[in-house]
């Protein structure tokens, strides 16, 4: 996972086969995950510049939805349509994930490094987002996943996400009396109901 300007997080995915390789924003608030298209015309969509962008008709494993996407982004909508298409993010990888190829978006997106976002936001409706599917097409064992974000300035990697586990080496460990140096426990709670992962605190 790279970082930019400490607020835009992101990573390699591949889609299809042969695999296309794309730049994503690990987006926990985003439940559909999207990339741009090669139907994205640059001519006429300047967010579309200077990016990746997929191309169903170079995959042999590309299904078509066809459905239509848009989503209202302040003053601007992102257009696109639905596909199913096969995902992978370093050993993980789903068959037939339904996302979006996005077609429109706003001309801001030109400063973005990201092609596209790997939504990892909660189920709400009958879509399955991509951690769902990974778990159920029993790829991971857990249902989890975890990210841990590098505040050393001086590396130029932002972190990592893990699907599936937890990775001790980056939980905060307590040295014993006896020397012993062991990670501290994991405080697991309850998700609270909405659209967002999210949970009560008490103070």
């Amino acid at each position: 996972m790279e970082m930019r300007l400490e607020n835009e997080f992101y990573g390699k995915i591949v889609i299809g086969h042969p695999g296309q390789t794309v730049n994503v924003a690990f987006d926990t608030a985003w439940s559909i995950s999207w990339v741009l298209s090669s139907k994205c015309e640059i001519w006429k969509t300047v967010g579309c510049w200077f990016h990746n962008r997929y191309d169903h008709t170079k995959s042999s494993e590309w299904k078509k939805d066809n459905r239509p996407f848009i989503a209202e982004e302040g003053k601007y909508n992102m257009t696109g349509f639905y596909s199913y298409e096969n995902i992978s993010i370093a050993h993980s990888n789903v068959t037939a994930q339904s996302f979006v190829e996005m077609v429109d978006v706003p001309y801001t997106f030109i400063f973005n490094k990201v092609d596209g976002v790997l939504g990892l936001g909660l189920k709400i409706d009958d879509y399955d987002p991509f951690f769902y599917k990974l778990l159920r097409q029993k790829k991971i064992k857990d249902p989890l996943f975890s990210i841990y974000l590098n505040r050393d300035r001086q590396s130029n990697v932002g972190g990592n996400i893990m699907l599936g586990f937890v990775d001790e080496k980056h939980i905060h460990k307590t040295e014993l009396k006896n020397k012993t140096i062991v990670p501290d426990k994991i405080k697991y709670l309850p998700v609270d109901a909405g659209q967002y992962w999210k949970f009560s605190m008490d103070r």
